[in-house]
């Protein structure tokens, strides 16, 4: 591979990212699937302390880890510990106590969004099922993430889909919710453990699973009004326990990573994808990265050019994984505000002319 010389990103970040949108801290890794090639972290992981934003500070990676359970559920799968659950339909794993529009339902359309489940972030008014979503929250809180998983999904379940599954992509955090709920049920621990026990500890990588945002070695996210001229360059830090969600540790997102491990745990698609020894098999890789429905796959949306991506947006934090296997190049950049979209574009078209 040719030695990249990143002087003009580097300038690039500084001047026209990093100060222009007044974001409170930013942290860039560049990898390829040996080596770490570029870092970049600077400002505050919390403007209130004026505390400095370190590589190793953790923060909530959000959609971004929607890939991680895929991931987790293939490997489960090449085990053998699991069967083929991506064929198969809610009816064979969950219960017949379902709503008919959910029988015929495979697994994978969970996975991939068209399954008729959307997320209560999306539509509330308009989701049969979720009207009640604020009580049934407070009904939940009692019970643990992993109870109060199967509870909600049971009773999503019983009701009628929004749309018909298979026509259409509707992102659904809800879908990875329920993703999250089968695998419990079929190996009889959370979530979070096997992905620890499958991905994270095989990787060396110190993942968290919390329904807290604010504490040492997190990023506290900041509310930003970018979109509005007048309030522009105006940043509130969000207070000790604002957002905790009841239903905790959702496989939708709440996975709680720092740069450098999730330029880690990136690399190992790479890895796989250019031939090198990974803990992955290079057919797995595919199989999880090649577009279901749409220009979605397993956890990741998949352009023409073989970019694949996701981001993630939770807690005022944005996260973003990108991939380029033709390449073997990756990018991950983090933000501890909600930051513009047109930024994420700036920053890989900038990429693009040095690789």
């Amino acid at each position: 591979m040719k030695k990249i010389n990143f002087k003009s990103f580097d300038k690039f970040i500084n001047n026209s990212i990093k100060d222009c949108w007044n974001i409170p801290g930013l942290g860039i890794v560049i990898f390829n699937s040996n080596d770490i090639l570029y870092k970049h972290v600077s400002g505050y992981s919390n403007l209130k302390n004026k505390k400095k934003l370190k590589e190793n500070d953790k923060f909530c990676i959000a959609s971004c880890s929607k890939s991680i359970l895929c991931l987790t559920i293939a490997l489960l799968i090449e085990k053998k510990k699991i069967p083929n659950i991506w064929e198969m339909t809610l009816a064979e794993i969950w219960s017949d106590k379902i709503h008919d529009d959910f029988k015929k339902v495979k697994i994978k359309q969970l996975a991939t969004h068209n399954s008729g489940i959307n997320g209560p972030q999306d539509d509330v008014e308009n989701t049969p099922c979720l009207k009640n979503f604020q009580y049934l929250e407070k009904k939940l809180e009692k019970y643990d993430g992993l109870n109060a998983r199967k509870k909600l999904t049971n009773i999503v379940l019983k009701n009628k889909s929004l749309y018909e599954p298979g026509l259409k992509f509707e992102y659904s955090n809800w879908g990875y919710g329920i993703l999250g709920a089968i695998l419990e049920k079929l190996m009889k621990k959370k979530y979070y453990q096997l992905i620890d026990e499958e991905i994270m500890k095989p990787l060396n990588i110190k993942a968290k699973y919390e329904k807290l945002f604010y504490g040492n070695n997190y990023v506290n996210g900041h509310y930003s009004l970018w979109w509005d001229n007048n309030c522009r360059n105006k940043l509130i830090p969000l207070k000790k326990n604002q957002f905790i969600n009841s239903l905790c540790e959702s496989p939708s997102g709440e996975t709680w990573l720092s740069l450098i491990d999730s330029a880690k745990y990136c690399q190992i698609f790479l890895k796989a994808l250019n031939n090198h020894d990974t803990l992955l098999k290079k057919s797995t890789i595919k199989f999880l990265t090649k577009p279901e429905f749409e220009d979605y796959a397993y956890g990741w949306f998949i352009n023409k050019r073989n970019h694949i991506y996701h981001g993630g947006n939770f807690f005022h934090t944005t996260t973003h994984f990108h991939l380029f296997p033709d390449k073997d190049i990756g990018i991950v950049f983090f933000t501890n505000t909600n930051f513009p979209p047109a930024h994420k574009w700036s920053i890989i078209k900038e990429l693009m002319k040095v690789i």
